[in-house]
């Protein structure tokens, strides 16, 4: 049991966060109310790279079962915890967001909780992950960027066109967009852009492509406007990232029984 990991004062303090990330998402839920929308039909990532690992017991005990992190070599040991803890081995599930790069796909590939890798962006990524039986059984979300500035990760929307019908070809499961919106940009017309494209996309391949990622804490009620499916929440459910002097994934230590 999670419980028999820690003390009774530590238990005490992990509900009280998890409420606090509890109050997030009711406010969130209200949002989606008041612009007419289902909140059944948003789901919510909760953001923990560079995070202690605590954050996903406090995300588990708020009812916040799918997390995402941005480096393999910190998810994999992330999720090597996860495997000594029964609820978690069960419930949790990853999402891959960072930049994928075809030699940490070994990583990623022996992640049993991984669900979803949401920053394919080339033909070559596709044709190295299906080298991979595992990974060729999760979901998939095609990243685009607003913009062509080579240093942004993602595809054009004119690229993705030609990405989705690879995938197909190799029978990935594709399952929708995600997009990111940098500071400078107006929000609303970058995910409006994109949920046309996902339109596009499932009229010209006859696919339906029912995930749209898109709002992060900055944004996510603009997002949200624009037919998000997915947000990706990290200070917002959070608080604000600590900033450390540690690599990622280095502090991934539970705290111990007092």
């Amino acid at each position: 049991m999670v419980k028999r990991l820690f003390s009774n004062s530590y238990i005490v303090f992990i509900v009280s966060v998890a409420e606090k990330i509890k109050q997030k998402v009711a406010e969130i839920r209200e949002y989606c109310r008041a612009i007419s929308r289902d909140p059944a039909e948003i789901k919510i990532v909760g953001i923990t790279k560079n995070q202690p690992f605590q954050k996903i017991i406090y995300s588990y005990h708020a009812g916040l079962l799918d997390i995402g992190e941005s480096y393999a070599q910190e998810l994999v040991k992330k999720a090597k915890l996860i495997e000594e803890i029964p609820e978690l081995k069960e419930k949790i599930r990853f999402h891959f967001i960072g930049r994928l790069q075809r030699n940490k796909l070994k990583l990623l590939a022996g992640i049993k909780n991984l669900r979803m890798i949401q920053s394919l962006a080339r033909k070559e990524e596709v044709d190295s992950i299906c080298k991979y039986k595992d990974l060729r059984e999760i979901d998939y979300l095609i990243q685009l960027k607003s913009t062509e500035e080579k240093n942004r990760n993602g595809c054009t929307f004119e690229e993705a066109r030609e990405l989705l019908e690879h995938c197909l070809a190799k029978k990935l499961n594709v399952m929708g967009i995600m997009i990111i919106n940098f500071p400078g940009e107006c929000s609303r017309d970058t995910f409006r852009s994109a949920r046309e494209l996902r339109d596009n996309l499932e009229k010209d391949f006859s696919v339906e492509l029912p995930v749209l990622s898109m709002g992060m804490s900055r944004d996510w009620r603009d997002a949200l406007i624009e037919g998000s499916t997915m947000l990706r929440l990290g200070e917002f459910i959070y608080g604000k990232r600590e900033h450390s002097k540690l690599r990622p994934g280095e502090d991934l230590n539970l705290r111990p029984t007092d």
